[in-house]
């Protein structure tokens, strides 16, 4: 679990490092052949990787984390 959890926040840095490289007029920018934006790509990664932990302390994944979306930018 320790060497996982490294894994895990060396992803997340670099997403985090990633995502803050793109412009926000640019968040909504979809890659050649992909329906997912940039900006939910970045949200999908933190999302799963948040819910991965909760289903190591609950016992169970919640599918439903696979289908949501980014909050709005407000």
């Amino acid at each position: 679990p320790a060497e996982l959890a490294r894994r895990l926040d060396t992803v997340l840095a670099a997403t985090q490092r990633a995502i803050r490289q793109v412009p926000r007029e640019q968040l909504g920018m979809k890659a050649p052949g992909r329906d997912r934006t940039v900006r939910q790509l970045g949200f999908h990664v933190f999302r799963l990787s948040a819910a991965f932990v909760d289903t190591r302390e609950e016992g169970h994944l919640h599918e439903h984390v696979f289908e949501e979306q980014a909050p709005s930018l407000g």
